[in-house]
């Protein structure tokens, strides 16, 4: 940067347009937080218990898939194959589990534009049940692989489906611009 009199001349014209541009704006805008209270009733609109509902099994359908499937069966791996047999394929337990993810996460954004978010996500639901179940129930080590799996592949496509269509989609807007 050169402090030559055109440079200043420019920086000096640069700032007066900022503080220019600052004033056109509207009285009771400056502040940022009463901007967005502008737009909202004097009196909140009570959520219906379909949207509460909503929110809460959004918010928990994460848990399975995730903590029963990874967080609680990796660190028992060695109980695990002690009960069931299988040390040697013991591995196959988290690593199946995020392979599955990954294959989830991979078509579940495609599937839930072709055939909507809601039925995608309905179908990560049930394979978070269907995987839990059979891990649940499992008496060998291939059944509870099995199991994880499919939890893994639940989880993959319940959290790319969600991006798509984010809690707030359920809430009730306002009509005005």
């Amino acid at each position: 940067m050169h402090d030559t009199p055109e440079h200043k001349a420019a920086v000096k014209a640069e700032i007066e347009q900022a503080h220019i541009e600052h004033r056109d704006v509207s009285l009771g805008y400056e502040d940022p937080h009463k901007a967005a209270l502008v737009d909202n009733p004097e009196h909140a609109e009570k959520l219906s218990l379909s949207v509460l509902l909503s929110a809460l099994f959004l918010g928990t359908s994460f848990t399975g898939p995730i903590i029963f499937g990874f967080i609680l069966a990796t660190p028992i791996l060695v109980q695990l194959s002690q009960k069931l047999g299988g040390a040697s394929i013991a591995f196959w337990i988290p690593s199946g589990w995020a392979a599955a993810a990954a294959i989830g996460f991979s078509i579940a954004g495609r599937l839930s534009d072709v055939f909507g978010r809601r039925y995608v996500i309905l179908v990560g639901q049930f394979l978070t049940v269907v995987g839990g179940a059979i891990a649940c129930s499992a008496t060998s080590m291939n059944a509870l692989i099995a199991g994880e799996v499919i939890l893994g592949a639940s989880i993959g496509i319940v959290s790319v489906a969600y991006a798509g269509k984010s809690l707030f989609d359920s809430f009730p807007t306002s009509n005005s611009s």
